[in-house]
């Protein structure tokens, strides 16, 4: 698994592009989306309200060539993935950063997104204050007027959140958690904390609060994604009340390696309004693959059958074949079913058979 994730970080280094980076930049510059998620943290005191978020590019400006060519060496992203104003009480910076896998880097580079936007909007301070003290302003003290700020100058604050849809985040969250001097050799460690967001820790309750349809179903798949059993408790038990975009379909099953579900939904992808019962869909989804195995498994079983009684008779031979056709289906939904994650009391239930043969056909696969 290491070996695996270490490839992937070669062809897809952090900061790059690739179908899951797209899908999840697509999902979360909707700011309805974007409010949902980021009103779950409990970051601020009041809601964000969608219509109070304005888009921004997410480049960041280091403001000199060299600045920005010294950080493509260095292998560092100029850019987060969603960056929004929040206009409420107070003006608000927000970004979010997506992440499918434990990434080591992310804590400097959060730390240097926070401190190149700090440093744009005091560049951005002094270029207006210039213009606005052309014909002098009174009170400023020398070092005011050389440098073109007031000793008491605001800045607005930023917020970076990250949205990790893989398992568990195990490497460092905070810039302090990277210096290996202890706690009580110096005064303070320099910290920037990610504020890190994981469906997987999250209460279905907590969930099912967010204020998007899209969210609650998305959340609630990607923290199920590795126990088909359990997904499919929470698609049935919670799902059947609202129904949800195909677009959001389309990012879930990119997200969560689900391929029916990417699949089914690649051509609505564009698609933003809710109109499908995810519930039926998976309910189609599962009878379409439980008819597949049924037949495939037939016509197997019946052709091998009907070849292997040839110097018996052909009436023997097919009699032969549909029975093995038969065992060979029951064996086949049940591998596919254990596949997926269903447990030996469960599949017996649903197929209708004892649980002693399913443990047999199980063990079977595993000699």
């Amino acid at each position: 698994m290491k070996f695996v994730e270490a490839i992937q970080k070669k062809i897809n280094p952090p900061g790059t592009s690739c179908d899951k980076d797209i899908a999840m930049a697509v999902l979360m510059r909707d700011p309805d989306n974007f409010a949902s998620l980021i009103n779950v943290t409990g970051f601020f005191a009041e809601k964000i309200l969608p219509e109070d978020l304005v888009e921004r590019d997410s480049r960041l400006a280091s403001l000199r060539f060299a600045d920005m060519e010294r950080m493509k060496k260095k292998g560092q992203t100029l850019y987060r993935d969603v960056y929004k104003t929040w206009y409420g009480r107070y003006t608000f910076h927000v970004g979010l950063e997506n992440a499918s896998m434990s990434d080591p880097t992310l804590a400097v580079r959060n730390l240097n997104y926070d401190a190149t936007e700090y440093h744009v909007q005091t560049v951005s301070k002094q270029r207006e204050n210039r213009k606005k003290w052309e014909n002098g302003k009174k009170g400023l003290s020398n070092d005011e007027w050389l440098r073109k700020l007031e000793k008491t100058e605001p800045v607005e604050m930023l917020m970076t959140a990250v949205l990790f849809t893989g398992e568990e985040w195990d490497c460092a969250s905070d810039i302090r958690d990277m210096i290996p001097v202890p706690d009580d050799y110096v005064k303070r460690k320099p910290t920037w904390p990610l504020e890190i967001i994981n469906p997987h820790e999250m209460s279905d309750e907590k969930i099912l609060a967010m204020e998007s349809n899209d969210m609650k179903f998305f959340m609630g798949v990607v923290k199920y994604s590795k126990d088909s059993e359990a997904m499919k408790n929470f698609i049935d038990q919670y799902c059947n009340t609202f129904t949800v975009s195909p677009e959001i379909a389309y990012i879930t099953g990119v997200v969560t390696n689900t391929k029916w579900l990417e699949e089914k939904y690649r051509w609505q992808r564009d698609e933003r309004e809710e109109s499908e019962n995810m519930c039926l869909a998976f309910e189609e989804w599962e009878r379409k693959a439980r008819t597949a195995g049924r037949v495939e498994g037939k016509a197997e079983g019946k052709a091998e059958g009907i070849a292997e009684g040839k110097a018996a008779g052909i009436a023997e031979g097919i009699t032969k074949g549909i029975t093995k056709g038969i065992s060979e289906e029951r064996k086949r939904n049940v591998l596919s079913m254990h596949s997926r994650g269903f447990s030996a009391g469960s599949i017996a239930d649903i197929l209708v058979i004892e649980e002693k043969e399913v443990e047999e056909i199980i063990s079977s696969l595993q000699a």
